[in-house]
């Protein structure tokens, strides 16, 4: 049986309480066997607990700067990179990509929402962000285009 690889990628705020049951939901649904994480404070931290517990395998992608990590205790530890170098690597490495940003709005100064774009970018790659309310959007979506992706409500824009 293949291993299931989820990337992860969350705000440095943590998440809220929706966003961490619906993750743990997803992890549980989708079968995850490795959760890839960028050793942040916050969601990549509460992403490893949750994966800890359910006896997830985690792999470390953990950034350059030290000011903002973690450093949690992991299977596999890669060294550290840029922070958006290190996002890539969390994209190319996974079989799907988990999103927990701080905003309901697609941002583009946001280590989180470059993640999901690059995601996004990346050829038969399912990709879900778990809203703060705990929706859930997933890509790819009947070919929406990128730029809207999102709900038909248009909720989800470039900001």
């Amino acid at each position: 049986m293949r291993a299931m690889r989820a990337g992860f990628t969350g705000t440095q705020a943590g998440m809220t309480d929706d966003q961490y049951l619906a993750l743990y939901k997803l992890l549980f649904k989708h079968g995850v066997t490795e959760l890839y994480h960028g050793d942040c404070i916050g969601s990549d931290q509460q992403a490893y607990k949750i994966a800890k517990v359910m006896g997830i395998r985690t792999v470390c992608f953990p950034p350059d700067k030290a000011q903002k990590r973690a450093f949690t205790v992991n299977d596999k530890t890669h060294p550290p990179l840029p922070y958006l170098e290190r996002n890539c690597k969390i994209v190319d490495s996974s079989d799907i990509l988990l999103a927990t940003p701080k905003t309901d709005v697609m941002v583009v100064r946001s280590g989180t929402w470059y993640t999901v774009r690059k995601g996004i970018r990346k050829a038969d790659y399912p990709v879900t962000v778990i809203l703060p309310d705990g929706e859930l959007l997933t890509w790819p979506e009947e070919g929406l285009p990128m730029e809207r992706f999102g709900r038909a409500d248009g909720r989800m824009r470039w900001r």
